[in-house]
Formats: C-alpha cells, sequence, structure tokens
C-alpha cells in the first residue's frame, strides 16, 4: 500500500459535467462519489468515451464541475475561480498524458527545465533526470529519444514541480507492454519514493497490480471495484 494514510486529499460528492453546444446536451460525468487518500496509487478503468478524460481534467482543474463538489483537502476546487484554478493546477496538480507534449527543440534537461522555472518550489532537475532513470540522456532531443525514454521525461516535467498530485492519462497508451510496465513501475516508485498520490487513467486492465485501488467508470458513472474483479 506504499505511503497510503488516512488523510483524504481528494473527495466528490455528486459530481456533474454537462457540455451543451446549443444544439445538443452531452452528460460526460454523472453524480460520482469518491475520496482518495494520500499517498494513493488509484487507477480508473474506462473505455473510450466513458467520461474518464473529462474526470481527470475535473480533478486536474482543467475544466469545471457543472454541479457537484469537489474538494482538495478541505479546499472548495468547485468554488474555484480561473485565476484559483489556474494556481491549483501549478502548485499541486501534475500532468502525464498518453502523447508526451515535449518541445521538440529543447533537449532532455531543458524540457524538464523548463518547468521547473515556472516553480516555485521546484526539485533539483539533476536528481530528477537520476528518479526517473535518463542519466546520459540529458543533452538527447526528443527525437533522439525511445517512446519509453520521451514519456520519463513527461513524468520527470511532471514532478519536478514537486505537486502533491499525479494525473495520469493512458500514460501507456503509446507503448509496447515492456515498456509500459517500464513505465509502470517509475510512477509506483515515484508514489512511494517521493510520496506522491498517483491516479492513472486507463482502459488496460493489466495496470491493476500497481494500484491500491481501482475504480471503473462506464457512460460517466464511477464504481469503485475490488481488487480482484477485473473488468
Amino acid at each position: 500500500m506504499g505511503n497510503v494514510n488516512n488523510k483524504v486529499i481528494l473527495r466528490a460528492v455528486n459530481l456533474n459535467k454537462i457540455y451543451d453546444n446549443g444544439q445538443v446536451q452531452t452528460h460526460a460525468v454523472k453524480d460520482v462519489n469518491f475520496t482518495v487518500f494520500e499517498g494513493e496509487f488509484i487507477i480508473i478503468l474506462g473505455p473510450s468515451g466513458s467520461g474518464k478524460s473529462t474526470l481527470m481534467n475535473l480533478i486536474g482543474g482543467m475544466d469545471q464541475v457543472t454541479s457537484g463538489e469537489l474538494y482538495y483537502h478541505d479546499q472548495a476546487v468547485h468554488t474555484f475561480t480561473k485565476k484559483a484554478l489556474s494556481k491549483y493546477r501549478r502548485d499541486t496538480i501534475g500532468f502525464v498524458f498518453q502523447f508526451y507534449n515535449l518541445l521538440p527543440s529543447l533537449n532532455c534537461y531543458e524540457n524538464i527545465a523548463l518547468t521547473a522555472e515556472l516553480s516555485k518550489r521546484a526539485m533539483d532537475v539533476s536528481e530528477i533526470i537520476e528518479h526517473v532513470g535518463l542519466t546520459g540522456w540529458e543533452r538527447h532531443f526528443p527525437s533522439q529519444l525511445s517512446g519509453g525514454q520521451q514519456q520519463r521525461v513527461a513524468v520527470a516535467r511532471a514532478i519536478v514541480k514537486s505537486p502533491e498530485i499525479l494525473l495520469c492519462d493512458e500514460p501507456t497508451g503509446a507503448l509496447d507492454t515492456e515498456t509500459s510496465v517500464q513505465v509502470l513501475q517509475l510512477l509506483q516508485k515515484i508514489n512511494r519514493t517521493l510520496k506522491k498520490t498517483v491516479i492513472v487513467i486507463s482502459h488496460d486492465t493489466e495496470l491493476l497490480e500497481f494500484a491500491d485501488r481501482f475504480f471503473e467508470i462506464r457512460d460517466g458513472r464511477l464504481t469503485e471495484r475490488e481488487m480482484g474483479d477485473v473488468v
């Protein structure tokens, strides 16, 4: 169970997100309730279009809830202004995506350092590079790195600003099976040694061995499952 304790870091109460383009309403997240404890490694499983990326956007402050409540510790995220959401994203959340979104004109070190420069409590870049297993690759550009190495740079970039929560949206979606396991092992190492709360959103049931708990999301509804209950 890593560093899990009984202190709640995230809590959602009847969370809803409705997109309305004027003609059609899409109810992407429906009455979602969950509690996440500090230090947990959580996996949210769901097929494409299930609402899992929308849920991540709400948790990460990239989108605002339509109704319901979302709390980070005792802070009511659902009441945040756009400025407050921006600060929450910058200071609290580290994001890792399926596609690495690295700047091709910057090398490995520079991609990570750029994020560090924008953070108030950045960790040492060289230390993070060592932590993710990229020592010796600092001066390589993204085009000179494998997919797994690029995802390691993306993970390093997410954690160098010392966020409390690491949100990962299909972080292994573009990788082969062996490399996927390596990336999940890296996320587990970060969870345990750097004491970060990690939430991974994926469609891949193979990732469940890394989770403390897992949830299933279908048609916008979230259900907690037992660890032996593979969907």
